[in-house]
């Protein structure tokens, strides 16, 4: 038994006798079936937000690199600089819409972060790309959205997909 907090094990002999024990090949497999079930605990206990994020990094990321790739920025047009996906309705404010793509399009970080006049502009753009009856869609009110954790991971799953697929 270890003694004091930071010991995995008591003295020399225990551990070279768990380190042999790791290096066969039944220690191997349950070392891994350890880790497994380690990942799989720290996975549950994940609070929901986690698995958004990162539901909206892979969309974001398959927007600003595959679908409006070479559009430029959708608030002042300008190519050839680092894009965000930009949300044209704040995810503070219609969190319902987080997570469609047709809210999301590639923004320079100067208009998504700080020209809080690109506003405007965005629509001005929106509504060449996907029409003003879209836009007016996404301007009018929505049921609040209630993923699940599942919900999250095939959004995930499916952005990656269509992003490695293209690539």
């Amino acid at each position: 038994m270890p003694r004091l907090p930071l010991q995995s094990v008591c003295d020399y002999k225990c551990a070279t006798e768990i380190a042999i024990k790791k290096r066969t090949i039944e220690g191997k497999k349950a070392l891994h079936q350890q880790k497994r079930e380690l990942k799989a605990a720290k996975d549950k206990i994940k609070p929901l937000g986690f698995f958004k994020a990162k539901a909206q990094a892979a969309l974001n990321k398959w927007i600003v690199h595959v679908r409006d790739k070479g559009l430029g920025c959708v608030s002042c047009g300008k190519m050839n600089v680092t894009m965000q996906g930009g949300h044209y309705l704040a995810r503070s404010i219609r969190g319902e819409l987080a997570l469609t793509p047709e809210n999301i399009h590639a923004q320079c970080i100067h208009c998504n972060l700080f020209n809080k006049n690109a506003h405007h502009a965005y629509r001005v753009e929106l509504i060449k790309r996907i029409g003003l009856e879209r836009v007016e869609w996404l301007e009018s009110p929505h049921e609040p959205a209630k993923w699940s954790k599942q919900d999250l991971l095939d959004i995930e799953a499916e952005y990656k997909l269509k992003l490695k697929g293209l690539k």
